[in-house]
């Protein structure tokens, strides 16, 4: 399977009006280059893009095949890790598995002030080497240089499957992950049988400061968590879906609604918000946060939160600001008779700090 590397360029009103700031390079919604990234013999597929003030983009996914020429004869999934100049030009490529047939997948990746790069995953193995006999999936989390060099990996998890889906670095250096699991990683959630989500924080060191564990009682309900960022040096949102009553004000909720989790450095949670009609879907993709500190999120709706929308239709779009306390000041929604979903992605404190908001925008048709 071949898959395609595409670097755009955004600017303007990208999400609701947000304007981004000048920047050296003229951005005018073009594709400024496209790459390839393959094993012609083997199936791939990219996950997630992180980009470096300087434009250089890094890529993670998953290979069956031999991405950086040292893994021949893999017949397994393996984690890769590639970085691309801004001019499209492949730098280097890194590929992450263990000699056994678990397999390995990087979901995420987040580039930090000091230049380094943290991705994180899933691995039905060994990767650290501190979990021998493992056969369920478990996260882990890796630390790399801009050469490729890995600094550290750390992998954590049940008997259960537990799945890393996001990562975000402050400003200060604390890395935060997010993702799903349906065991009891915190200790408190013993008997846990439904997805519930979760958000740990690591130092540079690799070194796990806490993790919090959110679900709720019922175990036919289930969280999924699918963005992450931090806000500052002060806190981290945790952004994602919930088909249960997480926030005590949704008892009749019979389908999925969209949640956002505000934990400061310490992992007291300081607020929580639940979006959403008891009959309709809702989830949020993905979370940005502003230089100025406001706070976007975008996602997928099924209903009609900005009033605007009651008639019959498909999935839409939405963008929605969202206050200091949790709470949604507006909303834009979007869509056709079909079915759209609306995905922006930023990442980097840097790029946070040049366009704000926006490195990629997808808007995708479903088939």
């Amino acid at each position: 399977m071949r898959t395609a590397l595409v670097a755009v360029l955004l600017v303007g009103a990208c999400l609701a009006g947000i304007t981004a700031p000048a920047v050296a390079a003229p951005l005018a919604g073009r594709i400024a280059w496209s790459r390839t990234v393959d094993d012609p013999s083997a199936d791939d597929r990219l996950n997630d893009l992180a980009m470096s003030v300087v434009g250089d983009t890094f890529a993670v996914g998953m290979t069956g095949g031999n991405l950086d020429g040292r893994h021949a004869g893999n017949t397994s999934a393996d984690a890769y890790l590639i970085r691309h100049t801004a001019r499209g030009r492949r730098q280097w490529a890194v590929q992450l598995g263990t000699a056994t047939a678990s397999d390995e997948r990087a979901t995420a990746v987040s580039f930090s002030g000091s230049g380094d790069l943290y991705i994180v995953g899933t691995t039905t193995g060994d990767l650290d080497g501190n979990h021998p006999g493992n056969s369920s999936s478990d996260v882990f989390v890796a630390r790399y240089s801009l050469t490729g060099k890995r600094r550290w990996i750390v992998q954590f998890g049940g008997t259960s499957d537990d799945v890393a889906s996001a990562v975000a670095v402050s400003p200060v250096g604390d890395v935060f992950v997010g993702g799903t699991t349906t065991g009891n990683l915190d200790g408190t959630h013993g008997g846990n049988a439904a997805p519930d989500g979760f958000v740990a924080r690591f130092d540079r060191s690799g070194e796990r400061k806490w993790l919090r564990q959110f679900g709720t009682a019922n175990d036919s309900s289930s969280e999924v968590v699918t963005s992450v960022a931090a806000a500052g040096s002060i806190s981290v949102i945790v952004a994602g879906s919930t088909s249960g009553n997480l926030d005590a004000q949704h008892p009749g909720n019979s389908a999925t609604d969209a949640i956002l989790i505000s934990y400061d450095r310490t992992g007291e949670r300081l607020w929580r918000t639940q979006i959403g009609a008891d009959d309709t879907d809702d989830s949020i993709e993905d979370v940005a946060i502003r230089a100025d500190g406001a706070l976007y999120a975008v996602g997928t709706t099924t209903g009609n939160l900005d009033g605007n929308h009651d008639t019959p239709h498909g999935s839409d779009g939405f963008v929605t600001r969202v206050s200091s306390g949790g709470e949604p000041e507006s909303y834009s929604q979007f869509g056709t008779l079909g079915d759209e979903r609306f995905r922006s992605e930023e990442h980097t404190s840097e790029l946070q700090s040049r366009l704000h908001l926006v490195c990629r925008l997808l808007l995708e048709k479903k088939k």
